[in-house]
């Protein structure tokens, strides 16, 4: 049946205590007692053995989770060394690299000034074997001149000397 509607909270407690329960409508007041402290014996130890079950198998759970983040903490562990040996040898040849960078400039340095230095000796060869030349010319044009000039004199003596002969050519 419906419930009344009652104004008050108190009042709605009420009848909900004064409603009949249907297990208290069933139970069996007339019928013997049962031993409870056996029955309770009972009833904690399959609750301690059930506990105990728990927590033996969440200990094992709990030890397997442990035992796998410390193998994935040495995994870590191994690879971040791994890392850091990797990194310290980048920075090794890093510094190789600066040592062999500033030897290579060194060694264009010195080649630069090598090349200049045979530049200039290629200059002042060149300009030598100018002077050369030209001291060359100058002198074979006087030689030119003086065989000229002693030709002329031969000739003179050629005249005056008997038999027409004349000295031996300075040059044939």
């Amino acid at each position: 049946p419906p419930r009344p509607q009652l104004s008050h909270p108190l009042h709605d407690m009420t009848a909900c205590v004064a409603a009949p329960h249907e297990p208290m409508a069933n139970f069996d007041f007339t019928a013997p007692a049962v031993d409870s402290g056996s029955w309770m014996e009972t009833v904690l130890a399959d609750h301690e053995e059930g506990l105990a079950r728990w927590r033996k198998e969440r200990c094992q759970s709990l030890r397997r989770e442990v035992e796998h983040s410390v193998s994935d903490l040495s995994l870590e562990l191994a690879s971040l060394r791994e890392l850091s040996d990797s990194i310290a040898a980048a920075g090794r040849m890093q510094e190789e690299a600066r040592r062999v960078q500033a030897a290579g400039e060194q060694a264009s340095a010195v080649a630069r000034d090598g090349a200049a230095a045979t530049a200039r000796r290629s200059a002042v060869a060149a300009a030598a074997r100018d002077r050369f030349r030209e001291v060359e010319r100058q002198r074979l044009q006087e030689l030119r001149v003086e065989e000229a000039q002693l030709g002329a004199q031969e000739a003179g003596e050629a005249e005056r000397l008997p038999g027409g002969k004349s000295r031996l050519p300075l040059f044939p």
